[in-house]
């Protein structure tokens, strides 16, 4: 598997950036455009250390991958126990 190269990289921080501000800071803004607006210009900020964007997403990564597996481990356990939830013995 190969690396994302800086460009991916950055544009997945910068993708969470927005949304951070989007939902955070910026969230009592009554204007959606003034909210959209103020949280792109912030997320749109040069990044000044590359160093923990990076280890932003290797953090980021793991972390989707463990919400993943668990989304995939509750789907199966309900499927696999449907039975029991419709009262039904087998």
């Amino acid at each position: 598997m190969t690396q994302p190269d800086w460009q991916q990289i950055e544009a997945d921080f910068r993708y969470w950036a927005f949304y951070r501000y989007y939902q955070g800071p910026y969230a009592n803004v009554h204007s959606n455009t003034l909210r959209f607006c103020l949280s792109l210009l912030a997320s749109a900020e040069p990044i000044r250390d590359r160093k923990a964007v990076i280890e932003w997403h290797r953090h980021y990564k793991k972390k989707k991958a463990q919400a993943e597996f668990k989304r995939i481990t509750a789907r199966s356990l309900r499927r696999q126990f449907s039975h029991l939830q419709n009262g039904k013995e087998s």
